[in-house]
């Protein structure tokens, strides 16, 4: 993986990191806290994502920051997967020295 790439996906797992600090108060140390996961097959590979909580958010909360989660790793993949020919950076590859091809800002970030 190349530096560009490293850079990039420390700032994807950084802004997942503050979207669900944000999305969670931060509660005093004697809360008692319970974990919320959700596993999905995502980027060629089984991804689980963990939040603790403590009583003051709702499952159903819990549930909808890991879908959002999900949901940008998700964007993340079909943009950017090599396998998937509708990927953008298969399209781009694809139209490599032929023609120009518009890309999200996720992708022209990824790449440059």
């Amino acid at each position: 993986m190349n530096n560009n790439a490293q850079k990039f996906f420390r700032r994807i797992s950084l802004a997942i990191t503050i979207i669900i600090l944000i999305a969670i108060p931060f509660s005093n140390a004697s809360a008692k806290l319970r974990a919320i996961s959700q596993e999905r097959f995502l980027m060629d590979t089984i991804m689980q994502l963990k939040i603790n909580v403590d009583d003051s958010i709702q499952d159903l909360q819990a549930q909808n920051i890991l879908n959002s989660a999900f949901e940008f790793l998700a964007k993340i993949d079909s943009l950017l997967s090599i396998y998937n020919s509708e990927s953008e950076i298969s399209r781009v590859n694809a139209n490599s020295g032929k023609s120009a091809v518009k890309v999200d800002a996720i992708t022209l970030e990824s790449v440059l």
